[in-house]
């Protein structure tokens, strides 16, 4: 019985060989170039007693390579490159493996323990056997990764394809930030191989190579009629040789490349903000397992290199930062499987960010920030997808989920999530937002979300819709007069809501009251404010070749308005606008029209307000939705209160 047999000899049989031994098989079966390669069968280095026939195998099969040739040691473990799990960097590797059988036999045996380490541990808590892939080296002029599906920014399915000068491993485990290339696909999934996108400015140096890589590669797309992670290599010869071919477990976008801040490999779950933990390079085992440990859970992980060495403490952060890297690295793979956003590529990011810094991470702007820092630099623009505007929205479902987009007056897109949306809710956005709109949208998952449904319920109540109306009319007319008295109406409103609430205090007046108190807040502070208020100055301002940011950085006495009286004018109805809604809120908290903690006692308050009214309802059904549903029967009572 023999444990290490050739390629062409293990037939289709994923559990005996593991998943690398499996994609290679197929390729070889189906005439695609692959190096001279044999396999052991997974577990049978688990037994000491199997070692000297697997040496005196060892013995034979080198026979079988030129005498000068070196060898790639490589793990096959059951359910790696698998659809779910790729296991991608996880396990060791060994190259350049000269042919001694010693030798040989000890890189098996450290690839076979890697199946027990601490980042093994870290990705998957099971265990799983572990084969083994013996594969000639190639000496190659260009080595790289293709997906062989990918999303561009205008929702066109597209080969992504990434290479390095030289052996591919520095390119894997994200050592280096590599060239990237695309093409687009026909309707007939065949590669339009004369419309290839050079996104880096080194890229066009595989164009030499170009045919015959792209044909090999839009064979297997045909061949294995699901989307594929493949690593390949190309001699000085020009010969294209395909190393790996595994499904891909989490699609990848296409991201907008910036050179100096680097490149999204993973939108995770969206924005985060924590504090900054570096964990530099070079470090013993020893050191870097003291820096893991050290690390608080949450925390926004800084590398120089996207090494999957550095798993565990991946899987304790709440982003990854690396100042090298590619989006088809073994790191930025784990992490879109992980759910963590990931910027890689971003060079300045280490020596700018030391630990305990605040951070935010913002993977579909692509940018990363603190106080001092920003890796897109300034922009001088305005971060439209946060302002209280709710035109221009289409809510789509995705997922069984709401998802809102909104075209902004830049028109860039935004898609709102739930507060606790998941990566397949951001996947899914992120697909509609491309194909739909031709664009990757700006990601948000905040309190905007709930408050456009929140409005929605609004529209319902008498006095919301009254100071929108006023809103709008004081808006295009721009009198601080008018200004000033539309807070002190709503000062004297809320006050006298206040009084009827405290009058009336039946679980059903009082909650319409609250609600109606709530709808003037969102009115006020927030679409008049920090909503249309922007947006009209925004308007104007355009007349003026000037920018939001630079119109709030005027000072009172500008010698710019000696020119432009409207500009003057403008800025001091601005001011007036921001003095005058900042002081209402200290006014409304001290008379009891705002509750701080409204939302943590909403729901309570809305199941005694229908009890009150005799209402029975779907115990499934939002309680605030049930209750506007019947507002009317308040509005329409010969005693009503409001």
């Amino acid at each position: 019985m023999l444990y290490i047999y050739p390629i062409n000899q293990i037939a289709h049989a994923p559990q005996k060989y593991g998943g690398k031994a499996e994609g290679l098989y197929t390729l070889h079966h189906m005439g695609l170039p692959i190096p001279k390669t044999f396999v052991l069968e997974a577990g049978i280095l688990d037994n000491e007693e199997h070692s000297v026939q697997i040496i005196q195998e060892i013995e034979k099969l080198i026979l079988e390579y030129p005498s000068d040739a070196e060898l790639a040691i490589r793990s096959s473990a059951l359910g790696e490159d698998g659809i779910k799990n790729s296991f991608a960097g996880i396990f060791e590797t060994h190259l350049n493996i000269p042919l001694n059988v010693e030798a040989i036999f000890e890189s098996c045996m450290t690839v076979h323990a890697s199946n027990a380490s601490p980042k093994t541990k870290a990705y998957k808590d099971q265990s799983t056997k572990m084969g083994i892939v013996i594969q000639e080296m190639i000496d190659p002029l260009f080595s790289g990764v293709a997906f062989t599906k990918s999303l561009n920014e205008l929702g066109e399915d597209v080969l992504l394809l990434e290479f390095v000068e030289g052996l591919g491993d520095k390119l894997v485990n994200g050592l280096v930030t590599s060239e990237k290339i695309t093409v687009p696909y026909n309707q007939t999934q065949n590669l339009i191989q004369n419309n290839v996108d050079y996104i880096t400015e080194q890229a066009q140096e595989i164009q030499p190579y170009q045919v015959s890589l792209l044909n090999v590669l839009e064979d297997i797309n045909h061949q294995f009629q699901i989307p594929m992670d493949i690593e390949w290599a190309i001699d000085y010869t020009g010969m294209v040789w395909i190393l790996q071919a595994r499904p891909i477990t989490e699609p990848v976008f296409v991201p907008t490349y910036n050179k100096d801040a680097g490149s999204v490999a993973s939108f995770g779950q969206g924005s985060v903000t924590a504090q900054s933990y570096y964990i530099g390079e070079h470090l013993s085992e020893k050191d870097l397992t003291k820096k893991i440990a050290d690390m608080p859970a949450g925390s926004i992980l800084i590398l120089d290199s996207s090494d999957t060495e550095y798993l565990p403490a991946m899987t304790k952060a709440s982003a990854i930062i690396s100042t090298q890297g590619s989006i088809l690295a073994h790191t930025a793979i784990v992490a879109r499987e992980l759910g963590i956003p990931c910027i890689v590529g971003c060079k300045s990011a280490s020596g700018s960010l030391p630990d305990g810094t605040e951070v935010t991470v913002n993977p579909s702007t692509g940018s990363i920030s603190s106080e001092h820092y920003s890796s897109t630099g300034n922009t001088n623009t305005i971060d439209w997808g946060d302002l209280c505007l709710f035109d221009n929205i289409d809510v789509i479902s995705l997922g069984n989920e709401p998802v809102l987009f909104q075209k902004n007056p830049d028109s860039r897109i935004s898609a709102y999530t739930s507060p606790d949306a998941d990566k397949q809710i951001i996947h899914l956005a992120e697909v509609y937002a491309r194909k739909t709109y031709h664009q990757s949208p700006r990601h948000y998952k905040h309190d905007k979300y709930l408050w456009y449904f929140e409005q929605l319920r609004f529209q319902k109540i008498p006095l919301f819709v009254q100071f929108i109306e006023k809103g709008k009319y004081i808006l295009r007319d721009k009198n601080p007069q008018e200004v000033r008295a539309y807070f002190q109406e709503l000062r004297e409103v809320s006050l006298n809501l206040v009084q009827r609430r405290d009058q009336h205090p039946n679980p059903a007046t009082t909650f319409l009251i609250n609600e109606t108190l709530q709808s003037l807040h969102y009115a006020v502070a927030l679409w008049f404010a920090q909503g249309e208020g922007i947006r009209e100055i925004y308007t104007l301002l355009r007349d003026q070749n000037m920018t939001l940011t630079e119109f709030f950085s005027l000072n009172d006495d500008s010698l710019l308005f000696e020119h432009h009286p409207d500009l003057k004018r403008l800025f001091h109805f601005s001011k007036g606008l921001e003095q005058e809604r900042n002081q209402i809120y200290a006014q409304l908290i001290s008379i009891n029209a705002l509750d701080t903690h409204y939302f943590d006692t909403r729901e309570s308050q809305a199941e005694k307000a229908l009890y009150h009214m005799n209402i029975l309802y779907d115990a499934n059904k939002n309680i605030i939705d049930v209750f506007y549903e019947n507002i009317d029967i308040l509005y329409n009572d010969n005693n009503r209160h409001i």
